[in-house]
């Protein structure tokens, strides 16, 4: 089932491209990487240490005038925590890989070579592994693979070599529920992800070049 999602929301994605680059909404399609530092929010006692993980994704910008615009992402992205070890037990680590596909709405300050702008909009998760000292490699009963979330970003884009786009953003992702649905364990995800990302700008060159 989450191979299917997967495959379907890979599929519109890339079956909308082409029809809306004719009708000129197409504005940006490209490649991106990111660094990430994870963690989780919960009502346990024990202290957690952040994963810093590196996030892939491939990203696509419809524009709706001069400063708004929306993002559809496809990403995979590591996630995850480390307990501190104790006088009486050892640090356990566990280790999580997301498919994540990202809505972003976009508001941009029009710019000749350095535009900025600021992104925030829902998140649908995908869990497809897990590496964990604490839960093995089977994703538990309880836990749900698919979780909605949410996430704010700012960050620039460089317009200097249009058509060639550079963008640099700083993100924060968290989740709306909890991972377990036990009752007496509370987990919710987030992460701080830096990406950097190459794309294609289509339609002509901003204004001064």
């Amino acid at each position: 089932m989450r191979r299917a999602m997967i495959v379907v929301c890979a599929g519109i994605l890339l079956l909308s491209v082409s029809p809306m680059a004719q009708a000129g909404i197409l504005r940006t399609l490209g490649v991106k990487g990111s660094f990430s530092s994870s963690g989780r929010n919960s009502q346990a006692d024990s202290q957690f240490e952040r994963r810093i993980g590196v996030n892939l994704g491939a990203e696509v910008e419809w524009g709706f005038g001069n400063y708004f615009s929306m993002h559809s992402d496809f990403e995979y992205s590591q996630r995850g925590w480390k307990t501190k070890a104790t006088d009486s037990q050892s640090a356990e680590k566990t280790d999580l890989s997301y498919v994540s596909i990202p809505v972003l709405f976009q508001f941009s300050v029009p710019a000749v070579i350095v535009k900025p702008y600021i992104q925030i909009g829902p998140r649908l998760d995908i869990l497809t592994k897990i590496s964990s000292d604490t839960y093995g490699n089977s994703i538990p009963k309880d836990w749900s693979k698919t979780l909605v979330g949410g996430s704010v970003a700012a960050g620039a884009q460089i317009q200097k070599f249009h058509p060639i786009i550079i963008s640099g953003t700083a993100r924060y992702n968290f989740d709306f529920a909890n991972l377990s649905s036990a009752q007496d364990i509370k987990v919710k995800n987030n992460s701080l992800d830096v990406w950097v990302g190459v794309g294609y700008g289509f339609g002509p060159k901003p204004m001064g070049q």
